[in-house]
């Protein structure tokens, strides 16, 4: 299981289900969500603007690599359509600016979004 840093606004609380068995989130993760909740709180500003997400549906179901991949979403009327495309590929809109980032050894970006 992976989970993201998105930008965006959360509100409640929301987890992953896969045949109406929880995987991913607040009741399952307890210590993550926790220390988590904990930043958040001390940062009440900042945690505003983002949220905690589960990508296994990228990772598990699409098979998407992170290491090799990212994705790039586009607004098209009043939808979000993200496509993913290997890393050193250019996003052809210089509006597009990260909006999903991933721990690894350090922060990267994984989500460009257009802005």
């Amino acid at each position: 299981m992976s989970n993201v840093i998105s930008r965006g606004l959360c509100i409640g609380e929301a987890t992953v289900k896969t045949k109406s068995k929880t995987v991913a989130g607040p009741t399952v993760d307890t210590a993550f969500f926790k220390d988590l909740g904990e930043v958040f709180d001390r940062y009440p500003e900042e945690a505003r603007k983002y949220a905690v997400r589960d990508i296994s549906l990228e990772t598990e179901v699409l098979h998407i690599d992170f290491a090799k991949q990212k994705a790039v979403s586009n607004i098209e009327g009043n939808k979000i359509i993200t496509m993913f495309v290997d890393r050193d590929e250019k996003v052809q809109s210089v509006h597009h600016a990260c909006c999903d980032w991933i721990r690894s050894t350090g922060w990267s970006c994984i989500h460009q979004c257009e802005k």
